[in-house]
């Protein structure tokens, strides 16, 4: 029997199990289940006398963002997209290149910042309960054998919902600071750090709460991301019919949209936006808040948003929608982004390989100046990134004189 071809950027260990290796050996596949889910407003309701607290730890405009609800997402695309994700180099191998999403994306989709202490900290899970306790109040069920939602990797979002879902008119400090808490994991877990599983959050990100204060200093933006990317290397070896991908999906959604003629949704006015505040602005998200997708069935759409896919060509991207286009040339002028792009083509010298070769993804670094420094007058320099430069795109006013079709 002939040998298997193997993709050239692909390691066996990961070829193995790569979606794109079994679609190329013409075996069929069920989409993904995407694990992005609304916050349920109904038994999880944003009570304004949080906003004090999640302004000092830079999440009210993530947290502001979600509470007016999420797009309907197109999974069946999503799933077509994902299959040609590399964990080697975490980018989409398409035949026009290779793209991702990167930290600016994710400031500007997100209203979190990139910039600061990363998230990290210990872990005692054998004080796991005691913790959440003193932080929110309420303990946790102890664990039972052979049962689900006691587990002490995180907290379930259901249980969440039942103790915290209604703040009361006479909370005092204490405990509207606790349930601001209880507020912002179940974001966490709904939105930005999902797992596949879909009913539970790490209870990990608890203490770094304890202070809002401190929470505010912490990278939250470069976590999602990072989370996001483990998701994705993880959901492109997924291929039962039951497999999953978790992460911060609404990102990962409107970033195809914006880029990829490819699945993109029907567009409708948004409701207004209540909040004048700077740090309350809407981000580009806001203008898929009421969307509807292509439905059929699943298989016809899966292969027809691969073919897409397939025959993507260089310039693509952008067409087909003249609407985001504008929109993005709004949004990206507001920001210092050429700011960023400058320091991180000065710093890095990274240069992208053509898709579908095996030259190396980076240049060998040299004290000489390469052709790009020649012709820009550019030279490599070790300076600090001007991230916090980058902050959401404030769209309140556009918003107003956009012409919805």
């Amino acid at each position: 029997m002939a040998a298997r071809a193997r993709y050239h950027l692909l390691e066996a260990e990961y070829e193995e199990s790569h979606r794109g290796r079994i679609l190329s050996e013409t075996q069929a596949l069920l989409p993904l289940r995407i694990r992005g889910h609304k916050v349920n407003t109904e038994q999880m309701v944003f009570d304004e006398r949080y906003t004090p607290y999640l302004r000092r730890a830079n999440l009210i405009g993530f947290v502001t963002m979600i509470e007016r609800g999420l797009p309907t997402y197109n999974s069946v695309a999503l799933t077509a997209l994902v299959d040609r994700w590399h964990v080697e180099t975490h980018t989409f191998h398409l035949p026009c290149g290779e793209m991702t999403i990167t930290l600016q994306d994710m400031a500007m989709l997100t209203a979190l910042p990139i910039s600061g202490w990363a998230v990290t900290g210990k872990i005692q899970a054998d004080r796991f309960r005691d913790m959440v306790e003193e932080l929110l109040g309420v303990r946790p069920p102890e664990k039972i054998a052979g049962t689900k939602g006691s587990k002490t990797g995180g907290l379930r979002l259901t249980w969440i919902e039942h103790h915290f879902g209604h703040l009361t008119l006479d909370a005092n400090k204490e405990t509207v600071s606790r349930y601001a808490r209880a507020y912002v994991m179940y974001v966490f877990g709904k939105v930005l750090f999902s797992d596949s599983g879909g009913s539970d959050v790490s209870w990990m990100y608890l203490p770094l709460l304890r202070d809002w204060d401190d929470a505010g200093r912490y990278s939250w933006g470069s976590a999602g991301l990072d989370y996001l990317y483990r998701q994705l290397d993880e959901a492109c070896r997924r291929s039962k019919g039951t497999s999953n991908m978790g992460g911060c999906v609404l990102v990962l959604q409107v970033w195809s949209w914006l880029r990829f003629p490819i699945g993109r949704p029907t567009t409708y006015a948004p409701r207004d936006w209540e909040h004048t505040e700077e740090d309350r602005a809407p981000t580009v998200v806001y203008f898929y808040e009421d969307v509807s997708t292509k439905w059929g069935p699943y298989d016809n759409l899966y292969r027809s948003y691969t073919e897409d896919f397939d025959s993507l060509r260089r310039g693509q991207e952008w067409n087909d929608n003249a609407s985001h286009k504008d929109i993005l040339q709004q949004s990206w002028t507001y920001n210092n982004s050429r700011d960023y792009e400058t320091w991180l083509q000065k710093a890095t010298r990274v240069h992208l390989k053509p898709s579908w070769t095996n030259i190396n993804c980076l240049e060998e670094g040299s004290d000489e100046p390469n052709e790009f420094e020649k012709r820009s007058g550019w030279t490599s320099v070790s300076t600090m990134a001007p991230c916090e430069t980058v902050w959401p795109v404030s769209l309140y006013e556009v918003s107003k004189k956009l012409k919805w079709r």
